[in-house]
């Protein structure tokens, strides 16, 4: 579909910031947002905004065509394999972690999964961020619109080169 659902992994500073700039643009309600967290405690947090929220990450990647990881880099190995299951032709995964490449997430998700990394600042709770993204080998142009749409309703919005990220 052309709107945009998103899926939350994680339910830190830059998950909350980066749901109060969607949801405050107008580019996202809060009944297309599924959140998923590890515990109730950290789902709370996230409760706040009236989004879909869970402990299965498999039901928010079904749900959701933009998979948003924010989880600290040492959770990746863990939960790109909960999650390959559901990870389908249609899916986004971008992950926001510092230091974890486009390719590492690429090698533990299946072939044809479509991978974005991107770095952003809190300001986006304001939609007055800055987000720069590198894409994948298997994102099309529809996906990078997609991509660029959802990062643009909360900051300046740059595609670079992973290296420069």
């Amino acid at each position: 579909s052309s709107g945009i659902n998103a899926e939350y992994g994680g339910a830190g500073k830059v998950t909350q910031a980066l749901m109060k700039g969607l949801l405050s643009s107008g580019a996202v309600t809060p009944s297309r947002i599924y959140a998923s967290s590890r515990t109730e405690v950290s789902l709370q947090k996230l409760k706040v905004f009236g989004v879909n929220t869970c402990l299965d990450n498999l039901w928010t990647v079904k749900n959701s065509n933009i998979t948003v990881l924010a989880v600290k880099p040492i959770s990746f190995p863990k939960i790109l394999s909960e999650i390959a299951p559901a990870v389908g032709p249609n899916n986004v995964i971008v992950s926001v972690a510092a230091g974890v490449t486009i390719d590492s997430i690429q090698n533990r998700l299946p072939h044809h999964a479509k991978v974005v990394r991107a770095m952003l600042n809190t300001a986006v709770q304001i939609r007055d961020g800055a987000i720069c993204y590198s894409t994948g080998k298997n994102i099309a142009d529809a996906d990078q619109e997609l991509v660029h749409r959802f990062f643009s309703s909360v900051g300046l919005t740059l595609e670079g080169e992973e290296k420069h990220l």
